[in-house]
């Protein structure tokens, strides 16, 4: 991935590029694990100068939003892949067969709405009429890129803006590390997973999450070897699994960020294809087993695991058929072990903002008391907000634990960076470790915000066009054309500013929208 800097009315804006992949992980079509973001911008793996590459066989890459209550959009500004198949489509270059739906392209890019490989199709074209803007209506709120390209022609390819729109998902549960459910008895445990929660998890044979579940425990009276199996609902769906520990903490804060590669991990495929995968769906830790880690083509079993007592393990069920149904999970312990429901150190469960337009941003969080120790007692919160991605922070509030929301009326426009702390009786303080991002203009469907600034004698003005693009005219108040500025179509250009030395009352008119400003001495 490359870092792009644009400098524009005298401020450096940064904007993330993401470049398709050209290879698969592990045996995978996957090209990595998935991006959780709610801007930037996508190419091929060419850029937005370059031509992508030959032998690209459907490798596929997610993006998913950074916020529970968002859903991924992509806009396409530019796109060009090679159409028409008179000697068979880019699929049959491989396999010598058709992929079931396959459009009658050489090379062709298939958008999903959800976070697995085989998400259903919101388009599936090639040539230069592309996708336009598509957007995720699924439960995770991702969206799944998958390209293919033969071995004979390529073109420009396509260059589109990543944003995100709000939208009523499926709630997240335990999708994401930091929201790990403990368990609490070697019982059975019946679940299902909705996506891939707000944050990457990634690691060891796991090359992206697709439907994940996370879980912690602690075994406790005896050390020994484990086995555990975890079997689909409908007994068709695959599902794979991951473990990480030993840890001497159960504060998720700490562990989530630096878990690094699992202990187990088995990431087969199923059903199995030729001699690559498991022949059952199941998976699992067993006593036959001797490999601690498999990719696609294992057999869905790895060897047990030696757990100590008083340690905490961090289990991940990773569901990759798109739309799994849920899975059940089974444990084998040696005698004398249990598993503990020792309260996780980390008392908040989720934290969500959402912008109320022309109001401020509405943040909210939930917590649980049985999460706490039985000497642990909470204080209050903190909410902090930064506006440079956060290098610089600013207390807002500071409120006792009954309040669990607080409207920021001020935010800045554009984006906003919040972050929850909390702290204990005992002096200790722990911020909850996914801050929110939000994206705010003053006003519904306003294109624009302008003010003056006396301090540079200057007009300022915030665009929140989604950059479309066109022209600002500056008129007198007694409508006298002053100056026409042209506003260059881009997703970059968030502000602009221009001086002005002449006291009076000036009108800007843009996208058939008017701001009146007054500038004083």
């Amino acid at each position: 991935m490359k870092r792009v800097e644009i400098l524009l009315a005298g401020s450096l804006l940064w904007a993330q590029n993401y470049l398709h992949p050209t290879t698969g992980q592990q045996n995978t079509y996957s090209g990595g694990c998935q991006v959780h973001t709610c801007s930037g911008n996508y190419y091929d793996n060419g850029g937005p100068a370059g031509n992508y590459s030959d032998w690209i066989f459907g490798v596929y890459w997610t993006f998913c939003p950074n916020a529970s209550d968002q859903c991924l959009r992509a806009t396409f500004t530019s796109f060009n892949t090679e159409s028409g198949c008179i000697l068979g489509t880019c699929w049959m270059f491989y396999t010598g067969q058709p992929l079931m739906g396959e459009p009658c392209c050489y090379d062709w890019l298939r958008i999903g709405n959800g976070p697995a490989q085989n998400s259903p199709a919101l388009w599936w074209g090639c040539g230069t009429t592309g996708p336009g803007t598509v957007t995720s209506t699924h439960s995770s709120g991702c969206l799944t890129f998958i390209f293919c390209s033969d071995d004979i022609v390529n073109y420009s390819g396509w260059s589109a803006t990543l944003s995100c729109v709000p939208c009523t998902r499926q709630p997240a549960g335990n999708s994401d590390c930091q929201q790990a459910t403990p368990i609490c008895n070697s019982g059975g445990i019946t679940d299902v997973s909705y996506g891939p929660g707000n944050s990457a998890q990634c690691g060891g044979c796991i090359t992206n999450e697709n439907y994940t579940n996370f879980y912690i425990f602690q075994p406790q009276g005896a050390s020994g070897l484990i086995s555990l199996s975890v079997c689909p609902s409908n007994g068709t769906d695959d599902y794979d699994f991951a473990i990480w520990g030993p840890f001497g903490t159960n504060d998720l804060n700490t562990l989530c960020g630096t878990l690094g590669a699992p202990v187990r991990c088995s990431y087969a495929m199923y059903p199995r294809i030729g001699t690559c995968g498991s022949t059952t769906a199941c998976t699992g830790m067993n006593t036959t087993a001797s490999d601690v880690s498999e990719d696609v083509c294992g057999d869905g079993w790895v060897s047990r695991l030696n757990v100590t007592a008083g340690q905490y393990y961090i289990l991940m069920i990773n569901g990759w058929t798109a739309g799994a149904q849920g899975y059940n999970l089974t444990w084998t312990l040696p005698p004398g072990m249990t598993l503990s429901c020792t309260p996780l150190s980390q008392p908040v469960v989720s934290f969500r903002a959402e912008a109320l337009r022309g109001t401020g941003v509405l943040l909210r969080w939930n917590w649980d008391a049985a999460r706490l120790a039985e000497t642990d007692q909470l204080t209050g919160w903190a909410i902090d907000r930064s506006g440079d991605g956060g290098l610089t922070w600013q207390t807002l509030a500071q409120l006792p634990t009954e309040i669990t929301n607080y409207v920021d009326r001020s935010p800045f426009i554009g984006e906003n960076l919040y972050r929850l702390r909390y702290g204990y009786a005992d002096g200790r303080t722990e911020t909850y470790i996914t801050s929110q991002r939000v994206e705010w203009s003053p006003a519904e469907g306003r294109w624009f915000s302008a003010w003056y600034d006396a301090d540079q004698q200057s007009i300022h003005i915030q665009l929140h066009d989604g950059g479309q693009g066109g022209e600002i005219s500056l008129y007198t108040i007694d409508g006298r054309l002053v100056k026409v500025i042209p506003i260059q179509s881009s997703p970059f250009l968030t502000a602009m500013g221009f001086p002005i030395t002449t006291p009076g009352t000036y009108l800007l008119v843009y996208r058939g929208q008017s701001i009146v400003v007054p500038v004083t001495q």
